[in-house]
């Protein structure tokens, strides 16, 4: 079993310490396994470099202890598991991260997958069904889904060469499309 460190920041992008009213910052968090800007000691943005769901799940309670209550929280996790687990493992490992994030907080804000550039028709179809799969599970459970797909879809010259990660381009846009998932459950 690899470990996964956590790298947290407090400027996930430009755009994430200059939205968000500061007296907030302390309540929000977005939980990912990509590297979102410059990477900074602080809560705001917990990432777990090529974590897959049960490695989130394993930590949710660290990540968000000493955030107050009713954290808004933010998860953009799901890439690494693709391909790795049949369907309904994976479906069941969002479903024990959901029971651990309710019993924490009911401010969640699950991130939908990205396309990814370099995957085959088939991953990527999976990808597409799994984000069905969430906002309909979202939706019963009373989290947020945030629909990423077609913002990136066809946006190859968001990614880095490697076809997988985002660029800065790319990661400044996931990172103000997580501000306004913020900021909207913040208004």
């Amino acid at each position: 079993n690899k470990q996964v460190s956590p790298i947290c920041s407090l400027n996930a992008c430009n755009c994430l310490s200059t939205v968000l009213p500061f007296n907030n910052v302390s309540q929000s968090i977005i939980v990912s396994s990509c590297l979102i800007g410059n990477e900074r000691d602080s809560r705001l943005v917990c990432c777990l470099p090529g974590a897959r769901v049960r490695d989130v799940s394993d930590r949710v309670f660290g990540v968000l202890k000493g955030e107050g209550e009713q954290p808004q929280v933010v998860v953009h996790i799901g890439t690494n598991d693709i391909g790795r687990k049949r369907d309904g493992d994976l479906r069941q490992k969002f479903r024990e991260l959901g029971w651990k994030l309710r019993a924490r907080t009911n401010r969640v804000v699950i991130s939908g997958l990205l396309p990814v550039p370099r995957a085959s028709e088939v991953r990527n179809k999976e990808r597409e069904e799994l984000n069905t799969w969430l906002q309909g599970w979202c939706r019963r459970e009373g989290f947020r889904f945030l629909d990423n797909w077609g913002s990136f879809w066809g946006r190859w010259d968001l990614y880095r060469q490697d076809g997988l990660h985002l660029n800065l381009r790319g990661t400044n846009i996931l990172g103000g499309r997580f501000v306004s998932a913020l900021w909207g459950g913040l208004n």
